[in-house]
């Protein structure tokens, strides 16, 4: 059995509490990565969206597709005098 003085608890505590505090900072970086794939599928989303209010069927075309006909659809718009609700 191990005894301690009042000042050598504190201080092994207080490495167990930075050792915790350090492992815990580190975490956000896992998290930025799974952040970025959800702002890429809100990406999709909002191409998905835009399609959809285009009067294109996004279901029929996967994810380049589509957004090459959203690109070609947006560009015979703005030729053809606009859309007036397009920002």
């Amino acid at each position: 059995m191990f005894l301690y003085t009042r000042k050598e608890f504190l201080i092994m505590a207080g490495k167990h509490c930075f050792d915790f505090a350090r492992k815990c900072i580190s975490i956000p970086l896992a998290i930025e990565d799974e952040f970025k794939k959800e702002s890429d599928s809100s990406n999709y989303e909002s191409l998905f969206l835009e399609a959809m209010r285009l009067g294109i069927d996004p279901g029929t075309m996967d994810r380049s597709q589509l957004s090459q006909a959203v690109k070609v659809t947006k560009g015979d718009k703005n030729q053809e005098g606009g859309d007036p609700y397009d920002p």
